[in-house]
């Protein structure tokens, strides 16, 4: 169904980016398959080389939207779902927690929850089309990447955005997989906490705890994913530091809809490339 390539950014751009993946959906009969995106604390820019190309739902939504050809998609607060229409490449930006926003200047709560927003109603778009039709003319991954690596860094270093340092709070919550201390993320910013929260808001989309919450959900994911049947789901627990197993399946119904279960005994059921893709250096 699918095929993945990852890149990395230039150095210039590694402050701001993840990484790039190269997505090659394949018809193997199973098109019309639902598969799921989860909340993982990250935000991407999705172009499609194929105009109509797949549909897009939240768990909360009715209906599937037709998904842009240039897909901006905020924080994930909930499951989202994609049927796809036909075979076809997209090249993806995987952007670190303040990288729209720099990029953009937009206060990034505008588009959170939603699982598709058309970037071309957010950026200039004449020349993010521009960039996609000079992308799609090669079929060499590392010409594409090339050009949206120069597109983008063409952009960054015409913004100075000020983030408050909360590109490098984001990371501390990162690394420490979510479990970080409010009012210990006050005194590293001199800020109150509604002060905080405003500027997290803002800059990265969520609330820094609801922010915390996702990032320890994204890790319990990833052990699940690493570990599969072999889950020990109390080890789980306690590496993530959820309070006790009824806890850790609260915050999986709530992100994911469903049970830890489901995930450790349904191993490709996850979208390990995104996990991978940013814990890989």
């Amino acid at each position: 169904m699918f095929r993945f390539q990852t890149f990395p950014p230039s150095r210039a751009l590694r402050e701001y980016l993840y990484c790039y993946l190269i997505s090659d959906v394949i018809d193997d009969n199973d098109l019309s398959i639902e598969h799921e995106a989860l909340p993982m604390g990250i935000t991407t820019i999705c172009f499609s080389d194929i105009t109509a190309s797949y549909f897009n739902r939240t768990v909360s939504d009715q209906r599937y939207s037709l998904a842009p050809d240039i897909a901006l998609v905020g924080q994930m607060v909930q499951k989202g779902e994609s049927i796809f229409c036909r075979p076809f490449r997209s090249v993806i930006a995987l952007f670190k927690s303040t990288g729209i926003f720099q990029l953009s200047g937009i206060p990034m709560n505008i588009i959170t929850g939603r699982h598709s927003t058309d970037a071309t109603a957010v950026f200039s778009p004449k020349e993010f089309r521009e960039c996609r039709e000079q992308m799609f003319q090669h079929n060499d991954p590392i010409k594409i990447v090339n050009v949206l690596d120069n597109f983008l860094w063409s952009k960054f270093k015409s913004r100075k955005s000020d983030v408050r340092n909360l590109d490098k709070l984001a990371e501390v919550i990162n690394q420490n997989m979510g479990n970080v201390n409010l009012n210990w993320l006050t005194d590293q910013t001199n800020m109150s906490i509604k002060t905080l929260e405003r500027h997290f808001t803002e800059k990265i989309g969520l609330t820094p705890k609801y922010f915390a919450r996702i990032i320890r959900f994204r890790n319990a994911l990833q052990l699940l994913e690493n570990k599969g049947r072999q889950t020990d789901v109390i080890k789980v627990v306690e590496a993530c530091g959820y309070t006790d197993q009824a806890h850790l399946i609260k915050e999986f119904r709530h992100f994911s809809n469903r049970t830890p279960k489901f995930y450790y005994a349904n191993e490709d059921i996850l979208s390990p490339f995104f996990l991978k893709s940013m814990t890989e250096k």
